[in-house]
């Protein structure tokens, strides 16, 4: 009776330990899932030349909701999307790459336009699983995450959250160009499920500029006697003068005058000194008759063409003292032209 007890258990344990050993079922896909293909379409984009540009910003993103994603995989967003698997979640940028910090916390993808980056970014900082979850990382490679701090290894697309495509400047732009359609990057996991394709289209970046015509602008201005100032404030009727500049229609320029201030009006000018100058007067700039403060930016109107644009502006004296006495009232001004 004993030998038979024995031999019993030993057929038990040897049917037990001849089954196959699927403690871990194979990492696949769940819920009839299969790989997806995800084209990000950024819109053209028309950026500034201006070399005072110089960032950091976003310049324009597009994003792809967790449903849309879910639906390219052929799939509820609410539903797993793979089981049984064990690794990590990987996005990998198929651009190039470098090392970088942008306001989502990753690296950079070149686009082949000094200054001008892509990134990816999913869900969010502050809420969802996945927290920082980018492409390319702060290193500029692959971004990884264990599955296992991810919903319990098994999230749906409801949980993983909408993926964006951002551009991004880092500096000045000084040139245009296309960043061209293509593959961008791939979500895996580890094990060897290949999750999502990611494609752009391309990108047409198109370039504003605006320069300076008139350098050197000589405003000659007429003689006035002294008994044409009686009181301070008084002033002289204005002589005109232009601006010009070659820009891009669709420019918005500005332009800002420099130089050194009379006493405390900010809207006035002093002229020269030395032998020979006169005093008791500067110089005052306008624009559409108002006066232009130092150092503050006039801002033009819109260019509706692609040409030379000249900029109407106009000079007058003012008095400044009590006292004037004559001699040579030239002044020394600067002026900047920007745009955006």
């Amino acid at each position: 009776m004993t030998k038979m007890k024995v031999l019993a258990l030993a057929i038990a344990a040897l049917a037990w330990t001849g089954l196959p050993h699927d403690a871990h079922a194979a990492c696949a896909f769940a819920n009839g899932a299969t790989t997806g293909t995800m084209n990000f379409a950024l819109p053209a984009l028309t950026q500034s030349l201006n070399p005072s540009d110089t960032g950091p910003r976003l310049l324009t993103s597009v994003t792809v909701p967790a449903a849309t994603l879910a639906s390219a995989m052929g799939i509820s967003s609410t539903v797993a999307v793979w089981k049984g698997c064990t690794g990590n979640l990987v996005w990998t940028p198929l651009l190039p790459a470098i090392a970088g910090n942008s306001p989502n916390y990753s690296g950079y993808m070149t686009t082949g336009i000094d200054n001008l980056y892509l990134y990816m970014y999913a869900g969010s900082q502050t809420t969802g699983n996945f927290g920082a979850f980018v492409t390319p990382g702060t290193e500029g490679s692959s971004w990884s995450r264990a599955l296992s701090t991810i919903h319990a290894s098994v999230p749906p697309w409801s949980i993983m959250g909408d993926m964006v495509l951002a551009l991004y400047q880092t500096g000045p732009i000084r040139q245009g160009g296309i960043i061209p359609a293509g593959p961008l990057a791939e979500l895996k996991v580890s094990d060897g499920l290949q999750v999502m394709n990611m494609t752009m289209s391309a990108v047409t970046v198109n370039v504003l500029a605006c320069s300076i015509t008139t350098p050197t602008v000589n405003v000659q201005m007429p003689s006035f006697y002294r008994s044409s100032f009686t009181a301070v404030g008084n002033t002289t009727p204005a002589t005109d003068f232009k601006i010009g500049a070659n820009c891009d229609s669709g420019v918005i320029p500005t332009i800002t005058f420099s130089g050194q201030g009379s006493g405390t009006a900010t809207d006035t000018f002093a002229i020269n000194s030395g032998s020979g100058a006169a005093s008791g007067v500067g110089i005052q700039l306008l624009y559409g008759g108002t006066p232009v403060n130092q150092n503050e930016a006039v801002v033009m109107n819109t260019t509706t063409a692609t040409g030379v644009t000249e900029f109407p502006f106009s000079a007058r004296y003012i008095q400044t003292a009590s006292d004037v006495t004559s001699g040579n009232a030239d002044a020394t001004i600067t002026f900047t032209l920007q745009y955006k």
